[in-house]
């Protein structure tokens, strides 16, 4: 699921550039890359069992 909404933030930054709009394209961009690296260093600090 966040994985959609990070894909959707950048569609819709994309539709906003599309469209003309610059400064909102611009912070709904910086805006999916605060998420996206949010969401890579709650993936990276995950501990991962490598033994039983």
């Amino acid at each position: 699921m966040e994985f959609f909404i990070a894909f959707f933030n950048f569609a819709l930054g994309m539709w906003l550039a599309w469209r003309h709009e610059a400064p909102s394209a611009v912070y709904v961009f910086f805006a999916g890359l605060v998420f996206v690296a949010a969401l890579y260093l709650r993936h990276a600090t995950d501990a991962l069992p490598l033994s039983l």
